[in-house]
């Protein structure tokens, strides 16, 4: 290495690459090919980063000096070296309780006075002692990045050992108090990304929206509205905004506050359709109060289904109460997991652990129920070599079991399709409805019990979920879509009432001299082409496998990180 290159400031913030011809920007990660000279990389510097040549000729005489103790040897240089180590003696012995003179210093508080040194020379600063503005906005951003989307506690600022571990990280970095953080970095990164959304959202013409009341810890009850949007046809979700509910959160206050996020976000006149639970409260202010075209969410629909057809069947509740102690005896028993882990391994099969439900969700009683059939061999082999074990299931309990579970896999193969975020469902609500429909209603079940929750869903599915057919908004999506069109539906009826619907809003938008659409004929025909040979079983499902202030600011920015 020359000595203008040791020399020069440039090579702090260049380093070589593997090529040995090209240098890249510490700062960038940009690449340019070493000409031998540091012009062009100081261009570079003054062009796209002017802060970090604004040093002190002193600081940077000092720098240059105390960086040449690692690759100086000569007779020349050892003055330097002397005066460096003197320098850095000096620096240590002040800010230390302990005096430590030249001949006590160590490698250490070298390595660590040459550190500091390192952070300085990254940019100007008003003292010795301080980063530069640029690093000190950086770190407060990433702070705040990591108290939103982790959702931490705002007191995490105030913790001794938060606060020792970052002065590790960075021994110039003072973290912002509490009161900042909340006051105004937070709202400052809050209103640059709402900036950034209504940037993406001023293009777009057409939206949906879903809307959930929810209660917080402390009994607040707010409103959530996120939005959902097409980008260079790519689907969007983003959370908009979450405003408090006050008073007895009736029809009206909701549709106040609801029309209130609206016109923050200026899509009053850009909403195709509202979407949320079957609550009466929220569904009155979005029918009778704003008079917009309401949706109720399916997924809630069905998980209201299941959870009713599972809690009255007093039956199989008793059977399900057995599962559960066996997998809390597991749970809380170290020993029973290891035997069990044991008896795994000597029948050559795969080693898991049971499963358990929590509370009234029934995704997670069907995952237990699953679990308790896949390892049951083994649950038998082992509980009778185990002390205080609960009662054990009888056969005819286990088969119960196992019809339990093949009537709720096509309930659960349909949740997790409709909890895709990244596709849109709309258009399939229908078809996965029949196909529903269709799944559960060719399985056999060998047990008086299984047969009961079979009919009991059955009914549930057609009362909850076979309205959906006859929904406008639905009914047109599921028409238009190319992969369903009429065949989708289960009633002719129904199918015609569509393809009218989707008629007279083209009347609507075009003049009737300009329209041109073929015969109902000609399009039942063409749909009856596409669909000759359609599977016997699970047809419709194969075809339908598509892979308070802070309160607000905090859900935004989480969701739409």
């Amino acid at each position: 290495m020359s000595k203008d290159r040791k020399r020069s400031m440039v090579w702090h913030f260049f380093h070589f690459t593997r090529e040995k011809h090209f240098v890249r920007c510490k700062i960038c990660k940009k690449e340019y090919k070493y000409f031998k000279n540091t012009t062009n990389l100081k261009c570079h510097l003054e062009r796209l980063h002017p802060d970090s040549l604004l040093i002190s000729p002193i600081k940077r005489e000092e720098s240059d000096e105390e960086f040449e103790i690692a690759s100086t040897s000569n007779s020349q240089q050892s003055g330097k070296t002397a005066k460096a180590f003197k320098i850095l003696a000096t620096t240590t012995c002040t800010s230390t309780s302990t005096p430590i003179g030249i001949g006590q210093t160590t490698i250490t508080p070298l390595k660590e006075s040459i550190n500091l040194k390192k952070m300085r020379l990254l940019g100007p600063s008003s003292s010795d002692n301080e980063l530069p503005e640029f690093q000190i906005r950086d770190l407060n951003m990433a702070l705040v990045k990591m108290v939103v989307s982790d959702y931490q506690p705002l007191r995490i600022v105030e913790d001794k050992g938060f606060q020792e571990f970052v002065k590790k990280l960075n021994p110039l970095y003072s973290m912002p108090t509490r009161k900042r953080l909340t006051t105004q970095l937070i709202p400052e990164y809050y209103q640059s990304e709402v900036e950034k959304l209504q940037q993406k959202l001023s293009p777009v013409e057409y939206v949906s929206v879903t809307t959930d009341l929810w209660i917080s810890d402390t009994t607040n009850h707010y409103v959530t509205v996120s939005v959902h949007f097409l980008e260079n046809s790519e689907l969007r979700s983003n959370v908009l905004q979450t405003n408090e509910v006050r008073g007895n959160q009736n029809s009206s206050e909701i549709a106040e506050e609801l029309q209130d996020i609206f016109n923050n976000w200026n899509i009053n006149d850009k909403i195709v359709t509202v979407v949320s639970d079957n609550s009466e409260n929220i569904k009155s202010s979005i029918i009778d109060y704003l008079q917009r075209d309401y949706i109720p969410c399916l997924a809630q629909a069905l998980n209201v289904s299941v959870n009713e057809g599972l809690n009255q069947n007093g039956d199989l509740n008793l059977i399900i109460e057995k599962c559960r102690h066996i997998v809390e005896y597991f749970k809380q028993n170290d020993l029973a997991v290891e035997t069990l882990m044991r008896i795994q391994l000597e029948m050559n099969t795969r080693q898991l652990n049971v499963k358990q439900d929590v509370g009234k969700s029934w995704n997670s009683t069907y995952t237990m129920l699953q679990r308790l059939l896949d390892i049951k061999p083994s649950i038998v082999a082992v509980m009778p070599s185990l002390t205080e074990t609960p009662k054990m299931l009888t056969e005819e309990e286990w088969q119960t079991i196992e019809d339990c579970v093949s009537i709720l896999k096509p309930f659960d193969l349909m949740m997790t399709v409709l909890s895709g975020e990244k596709y849109i469902t709309l258009s399939s609500t229908i078809p996965l409805v029949r196909g529903l429909q269709f799944s559960a209603g060719k399985i056999n079940c060998a047990t008086k019990i299984g047969k009961s929750l079979k009919n009991d869903l059955l009914l549930m599915i057609s009362n909850r979920l076979g309205r959906y057919e006859q929904d406008k908004v639905s009914a047109k999506a599921t028409f238009l879509d190319p992969r369903y069109k009429k065949q989708a539906f289960g009633l002719q009826e129904n199918a015609n009432f569509a393809e009218n619907w989707v008629l007279e809003e083209l009347e609507c938008i075009f003049d009737e001299d300009e329209i041109s659409t073929p015969t109902p004929e000609a399009n039942i025909s063409q749909v009856e082409s596409e669909s000759e040979n359609p599977a016997e079983d699970d047809m419709l499902w194969e075809r339908n496998r598509i892979p308070a202030k802070n309160v607000d600011q905090i859900v935004f920015l989480n969701t739409n990180l």
